[in-house]
């Protein structure tokens, strides 16, 4: 859906009621700030023309999509405290800075958007790019970028998405944090990607390996909270269904994820 207008406070309501009026359960929705932050107090805000929006409206804004996979990337300056704002069930809230204080123009939006299509970004080599390597991407990139310009890092990108509301610099397994944006895809693909991605009868196998990659992170996520028979009794049948999918991928002449 394609919103032109100014991105006042009453205009970003409305794109996103009507993002919400034609979503459905289970699509992913990707939101990206590219621009200014600053800080008022400990809070941190995004500058739009008229007043700054702060964390806590967005989260007000974004509770009509429950239900949906979101991603939402703040790529400003003083982006840190979104993520305790808006942190929860089936989001990946990233930041480009650690802190409200980290106030220095940011490099992560540049990086991560040059991620959106870039095989360098695909770090399995699967012809698509998840959040998680697009974020890791950014964030390798900018660290050699300050690097070479023999600067002090001045931002720190963080993200979260198991719902804690703390994120991590660097998501690895174990860290608690990863493991939904690991399964969750920006755009059709780099590569031969694109062209699966358009064939008849590879797209619902795709999605379906989606689908079952998703059940799993959600799984995975709330292993603390359960019965450890039940646990592996419903992990044994997702790997199951996993690897069935994976012949099924095979079969149709594709190697899959």
């Amino acid at each position: 859906m394609r919103v032109n207008g100014l991105s006042t406070k009453a205009n970003i309501e409305r794109a996103f009621s009507r993002i919400a009026e034609r979503s459905t359960a289970g699509d992913h929705i990707l939101v990206v700030l590219i621009g200014h932050g600053s800080a008022q107090g400990e809070a941190s805000r995004f500058s739009i023309p008229g007043p700054d929006i702060s964390a806590a409206e967005l989260a007000r804004i974004l509770a009509p999509l429950a239900r949906r996979k979101i991603t939402f990337v703040n790529a400003a300056s003083a982006s840190g405290d979104f993520i305790r704002a808006l942190s929860g069930r089936d989001r990946v809230i990233i930041t480009a800075t650690k802190t409200a204080f980290e106030r220095n123009e940011t490099m992560f939006p540049r990086f991560f958007v040059a991620a959106l299509d870039s095989a360098s970004a695909d770090a399995d080599k699967d012809d698509r790019v998840s959040i998680l390597e697009a974020y890791e991407f950014a964030r390798r990139e900018v660290a050699r970028a300050y690097e070479k310009e023999n600067r002090l890092l001045t931002e720190h990108s963080q993200l979260d998405d198991n719902g804690d509301g703390i994120g991590t610099a660097a998501p690895v397994a174990g860290s608690g944090d990863g493991a939904l944006a690991r399964t969750l895809l920006l755009g059709s693909g780099v590569g031969i990607g694109r062209a699966l991605s358009t064939d008849p009868a590879l797209t619902p196998l795709l999605t379906e390996k989606t689908r079952i990659e998703q059940r799993l992170a959600t799984l995975r996520a709330g292993k603390s909270t359960m019965d450890s028979t039940a646990y592996e009794e419903a992990f044994e049948k997702l790997m199951v269904d996993l690897a069935r999918n994976g012949q099924a991928i095979r079969a149709a002449g594709a190697k899959p994820r």
